[in-house]
């Protein structure tokens, strides 16, 4: 049946209410034809907004983009389900690799270790490994341990069935590899008179050194290379073999002793005199172990080649009025000894004979034999 006519102004107010609320399929209005609900506007054919009176002042607006209608697309509708799409296979990319260049992952296994290099936990009950526990090594600066028997007194020793002594001062409390000095007297001296004037008891103490002065014995000494007897000597300054020289085997019975007594280190030899002279003969049979000698009024007594090859040096003090001096025995030994590489030194005393001055000089003495020591 058809409605009532209404005015156009009630109609268009009527046509929009009506759109809204789906009602325009029901009534008829002049102008606007019936309305299909289930069926979109566009698919009828016509625009249900053009039956609408507009004012002149308000642009006609059109349900349908200009540019889709232009073109004669239709828009879909907004309920209507977007088309399906297929994710079955995505796109190939294209900085794809061709399928021959394709990294293949290696199998799972590839990184298990062999099965001999496989971690096996020791059993519970297994015994810890050993710890090895660090130990700092010994200080450089660090005290040597003391020596026990390393005792200023008296020291007892024989030598080829002789009975021999030797006055002996150490520093209190003395470490184990402390130097050792060895000083044998002049003729017609004592070892404890030798030990006080020389001064060399109490400068060898305060070096840290341990000093050793035997007793010379008084004899005759029979001299097997010359086959004569030099009488009254306290030194044995001419033979060479510990058979034959009590004095020699005197020295490696105060080496052995101070070996045991005090584990003593560097060994020095110092002479006076007649001292003087055995003092150079015994470091040229033992250079091996004795680092250095100091000849006082004195020289080589008799030709003798070293029984080692090694340097050992050699102090000389002599006054220019010594006959040693003056016969030129000291400057030939001097020169021989450094033709063989021996290091040397020389001091010389004006208007001095042939006595005992190694006090003023002790300091010289030790500074020398302990820097060129082998």
């Amino acid at each position: 049946m058809r409605a009532r006519l209404l005015s156009p102004s009630w109609a268009a107010l009527l046509a929009w209410g009506c759109v809204a609320w789906g009602c325009v399929a029901e009534l008829g209005v002049d102008g606007i034809a019936p309305l299909d609900v289930d069926t979109p506007a566009w698919d009828q054919g016509a625009d249900p907004y053009d039956a609408i009176p507009q004012r002149d002042a308000t642009p006609q607006r059109d349900a349908t983009p200009p540019l889709l209608r232009d073109r004669g697309v239709a828009p879909p509708s907004r309920d209507a389900a977007p088309p399906p799409r297929d994710f079955s296979a995505p796109p190939p990319r294209r900085d794809a690799a061709p399928i021959e260049d394709a990294f293949e992952p290696p199998p799972r296994d590839a990184f298990e270790p062999p099965i001999e290099d496989a971690f096996e936990p020791p059993p519970r009950d297994a015994a810890p490994p050993p710890v090895d526990v660090w130990t700092p090594p010994p200080r450089l600066d660090a005290a040597p341990p003391p020596a026990e028997g390393c005792l200023s007194g008296t020291w007892s020793v024989s030598a080829l069935g002789q009975a021999r002594s030797a006055v002996v001062r150490a520093p209190p409390g003395v470490g184990q590899g402390a130097p050792l000095i060895i000083a044998l007297h002049g003729n017609g001296d004592t070892a404890e008179n030798f030990c006080l004037t020389s001064e060399i008891c109490a400068f060898g103490v305060a070096q840290g050194a341990v000093v050793v002065v035997p007793q010379g014995r008084m004899r005759d000494v029979f001299v097997e290379i010359m086959g004569q007897t030099v009488s009254g000597v306290h030194w044995d300054a001419y033979n060479s073999t510990p058979q034959s020289n009590e004095d020699l085997a005197l020295l490696d019975a105060l080496i052995a002793e101070a070996d045991a007594r005090c584990q003593s280190g560097r060994i020095t030899l110092w002479g006076h005199s007649q001292g003087g002279f055995c003092a150079y003969l015994l470091s040229r049979i033992r250079n091996d172990v004795i680092d250095g000698a100091l000849i006082c009024a004195a020289a080589e007594s008799i030709g003798l080649q070293f029984a080692h090859e090694r340097p050992t040096p050699y102090f000389f003090l002599i006054g220019e009025q010594d006959w040693s001096w003056s016969g030129g025995q000291v400057t030939a030994t001097i020169q021989a000894l450094e033709r063989a590489g021996h290091p040397t030194a020389l001091i010389t005393l004006p208007g001095v004979g042939h006595g005992g001055y190694l006090r003023g000089y002790n300091d010289q003495i030790w500074a020398f034999l302990n820097a060129r020591a082998p």
